[in-house]
């Protein structure tokens, strides 16, 4: 009886063992699984945002009102009544208060430029969304978000990009094949959302796009597609892009500094 209750025990010591290995090699993979959950809540977000903007535009349009997308505008002193086509933002967390009317917000006089909006939009994958009084902060904001877009513009750029995404290894023209060897770079800034796990972007026609870390270039970002945004001689402003704090013109010294800085 004794030789059969040891056994009994070595059995299901190693069963234990054998669990423990299975459970620890799965991991990754429902680690992955949840990541990527998240990421389709991210992207459904985005795609809201975008539709949101869509939508006011097509709205304002025969009213005779310019795009609630972000221009560059001539400086309007403070105080002054402006619609948010008037405006001059430098970073998408204001845009997006602005947009929301954030002055406004919880009063009777609260009238957001877009319907179907809101703070939490912004928030997902540990980027906590904004609740409560105060102004909307860049760590409750997860998107960059482009500025100057024109409708002749290729249809492949990036609207919308999650802030872990350096906008300074963003494209404005994509003239020659090499080009397509580029690649985005993950900025150090933002640890959130996704890391360096990837990232997601929603395109100027509305299609929105899941990239895992590695295939990160330009030729798949811009689907293999030359373009240009710079009309020269035309006096048009640059594309630029506002991520939640600062403003990024794209060009190669923007795009070799964050190169030349990951590689250091």
């Amino acid at each position: 009886m004794k030789s059969h209750s040891s056994f009994n025990i070595v059995s299901l010591v190693v069963i234990l063992a054998l669990i423990t290995l299975l459970v620890f090699a799965l991991f990754p993979v429902r680690s992955q699984a949840r990541t990527w959950v998240h990421k389709s809540y991210v992207e459904s977000n985005g795609r809201d945002i975008y539709v949101a903007l869509i939508a006011a535009n097509m709205e304002r349009k025969p009213l005779g009102l310019s795009s609630v997308w972000p221009m560059d505008n001539p400086i309007v002193k403070k105080g002054v009544e402006q619609d948010i086509s008037d405006a001059n933002f430098t970073n998408s967390t204001d845009y997006f208060w602005a947009l929301y009317d954030g002055e406004n917000l919880s009063t009777q006089q609260h009238d957001p430029y877009v319907c179907a909006f809101g703070f939490s939009k912004l928030a997902g994958q540990g980027v906590p969304a904004h609740y409560g009084p105060g102004r909307l902060s860049p760590t409750n904001n997860m998107w960059t978000i482009i500025k100057n877009v024109r409708d002749e513009m290729a249809d492949v750029i990036p609207v919308l990009i999650t802030r872990n995404i350096a906008a300074e290894s963003l494209g404005a023209n994509v003239t020659t094949i090499a080009d397509f060897n580029k690649r985005l770079y993950f900025d150090s800034t933002w640890d959130t959302p996704f890391g360096d796990n990837g990232f997601i972007l929603i395109r100027k026609d509305g299609g929105a796009l899941t990239v895992r870390a590695k295939p990160m270039t330009w030729g798949v970002i811009y689907e293999n597609k030359l373009f240009m945004t710079s009309v020269p001689g035309s006096g048009t402003p640059p594309l630029k892009y506002l991520t939640p704090d600062h403003e990024v013109t794209p060009s190669d010294e923007a795009y070799n500094s964050v190169a030349d800085d990951i590689s250091d």
